[in-house]
């Protein structure tokens, strides 16, 4: 009844999210979708399983596109090696209808989700601590803007 309007707000929502959670949004569809899978498996419904299948891996190719190699090279080299193992394990899993290895993915992308809400939740606590004063004394702004 609501789905457009959900559709909408979902879209709102990753358009004007900021990385970190985009990304945590992106883990939490893939879960979502992983999970699909699984159940589709066991009520025969391939078309749902190749439908969520197809899902969770547009979603991990955009994780894989998204990486700034420039800016964190070490990081986004390691999120790399996991995101195309993820994206093996995943053709693996349905070439032998394997659950483990459906579930060892999903194990890995909430290792992942873990992960990224607790570095979103470090920054965010350092965004909001104010500068004492005094520190900020030798900070100067340009007539750009910019320190």
């Amino acid at each position: 009844m609501y789905g457009k309007e959900i559709a909408a707000y979902r879209q709102t929502c990753v358009v004007t999210a900021d990385p970190r959670k985009l990304i945590i949004l992106c883990y939490e569809d893939t879960l979502t979708h992983l999970r699909d899978i699984l159940s589709a498996y066991e009520s025969g419904d391939y078309e749902k399983k190749g439908n969520a299948l197809a899902k969770v891996q547009e979603i991990v190719t955009f994780l894989i596109l998204s990486l700034d190699h420039d800016r964190g090279a070490a990081v986004a080299h390691s999120l790399h090696s996991i995101y195309t193992y993820i994206l093996r394990r995943l053709m693996e899993a349905d070439m032998k209808r394997d659950y483990a290895i459906f579930e060892e993915v999903i194990h890995i992308v909430e290792e992942l989700l873990v992960s990224w809400k607790q570095i979103s939740s470090s920054v965010h606590e350092v965004q909001q601590k104010k500068i004492p004063e005094g520190k900020n004394a030798n900070v100067q702004i340009n007539s750009t803007g910019h320190i």
